[in-house]
């Protein structure tokens, strides 16, 4: 995660906020759709998904990197110190990198910060 912390911070030029990562993101699949042979893009995926992790981090408190493991695999994922809630960039990312444009992933963190606010204020209620 340290070298794809590295790569980000040399693609966004150190900034860190939604909007920069959404551009370089979206500049940098419009490489990858643009090439006649795709490359495999699992790589640009997951250090895009840790970019995404990591602004989501810095959103909301109390959230942090864990490693979800079940039966048949384990996944790294987003979640809360406290509430049971866990988010998955890293796989929200390869899911939809084929289509993945600037108008995903501002939602996407828009829409993650929120439910996740909403689910921790429902826990401090209960």
């Amino acid at each position: 995660m340290a070298n794809q912390r590295d790569l980000i911070a040399d693609l966004c030029d150190g900034a860190s906020d939604a909007e920069t990562l959404a551009t370089i993101v979206h500049r940098v699949q419009l490489t990858w759709s643009d090439h006649t042979t795709h490359p495999d893009p699992t790589p640009l995926a997951a250090l895009f998904g840790v970019a995404l992790g990591d602004l989501l981090i810095r959103r909301v408190p109390g959230l942090g990197w864990v490693l979800l493991c079940d039966h048949q695999r384990c996944e790294l994922a987003v979640a809360h110190a406290t509430a049971p809630l866990a988010v998955f960039p890293l796989s929200a990312t390869a899911q939809h990198w084929p289509d993945l444009r600037r108008e995903w992933v501002l939602p996407y963190v828009e829409q993650v910060v929120a439910t996740i606010r909403a689910d921790l204020e429902a826990e401090a209620i209960d």
